[in-house]
């Protein structure tokens, strides 16, 4: 989507992050939750795009063309979700644990080490406010980001953890790579979701959502380029009041040669799209990606991955 000075911007109105952020301040709570109802139904209204990739998503994960009662609950999943962000600029901080599958020990072990991270995840959840939980570690994190018109949500996150967390821009390309390189020399670690192609050369072929489909591969080039450990971590929803869980994924750290590195970096992405596809099977409404799906790949790319 487009802002009307022709930047990049989320969908939705550019006053829209404020407006609901004033809502949930001054409102009673059954109040905005209606108001959040009645806001979620516009937005099925005037996002036709939207709503056709939603219907998508539902259509690969599911084998049926979704009805109009799973695509409002889909739209109103990313909406309390946005609405756990912008609480956090009134110090609402939620509460985070380990999912029992999740590799806690591994993941403890290496958060409190000094080794600057890759982390990687997903557009899923709230995997966003993993930034509370690393907080815990005293570890700074710069996320890449495509930097958008209208992100109070990322400003948000921005002004409560501080010097803790710091952006990367990848729009443009030129100067992302040196900013990066500088990033990990100064011992920051560097948080990527890889779901999405647009800003990625580094592309490969795996199995999800019933096809072999084109993810990027750019986390694991620059695991072996600067030696640095990956953890891939996504979340589950929130049931009122109680902590959301956390899913953090096995260790992968770079191989001799880069060959032997991008090979065992296949069968670990791999490994974590199948978890990914389990865990949405159970939260379907925890995709945040209303954009197309990655594209399927054709039987002489397949071999490739």
């Amino acid at each position: 989507m487009k802002h009307k000075e022709g930047k990049a911007a989320n969908p939705g109105p550019s006053w829209g992050y404020q407006t609901i952020a004033f809502w949930e301040r001054w409102l009673p709570a059954p109040v905005f939750e209606f108001m959040l109802s009645i806001g979620t139904w516009i937005g099925l209204l005037f996002m036709p795009r939207q709503r056709q990739y939603s219907r998508q998503y539902w259509q690969a994960l599911t084998g049926q063309r979704p009805g109009l009662l799973q695509v409002y609950r889909h739209f109103r999943s990313f909406m309390d979700s946005l609405v756990l962000k912008l609480r956090l600029g009134r110090g609402k901080v939620p509460k985070l644990c380990f999912d029992p599958e999740a590799e806690k020990e591994a993941f403890i072990e290496l958060c409190n080490s000094s080794q600057p991270v890759l982390f990687g995840t997903f557009h899923v959840g709230h995997s966003d406010m993993m930034g509370c939980m690393l907080k815990d570690f005293d570890r700074k994190v710069a996320m890449v980001r495509n930097q958008v018109a209208n992100s109070r949500d990322t400003e948000v996150m921005a002004e409560i953890f501080g010097g803790n967390l710091s952006f990367l821009w990848i729009n443009d390309p030129g100067q992302f790579i040196f900013q990066l390189k500088e990033t990990i020399q100064q011992g920051i670690s560097v948080g990527l979701q890889c779901d999405r192609t647009e800003f990625s050369t580094k592309r490969e072929c795996f199995r999800f959502l019933g096809a072999e489909r084109e993810f990027p591969m750019t986390i694991y080039y620059l695991a072996d380029l600067f030696k640095c450990p990956v953890v891939f971590s996504f979340t589950g929803p929130r049931r009122r009041q109680d902590p959301i869980a956390v899913y953090t994924s096995a260790i992968f750290r770079p191989r001799e040669t880069r060959r032997s590195s991008l090979e065992a970096g296949r069968a670990h992405f791999q490994e974590i799209l199948d978890q990914l596809e389990k865990h949405l099977r159970r939260y379907p409404e925890l995709w945040f990606n209303f954009s197309p799906l990655n594209r399927p790949c054709s039987k002489a790319e397949v071999p490739r991955a």
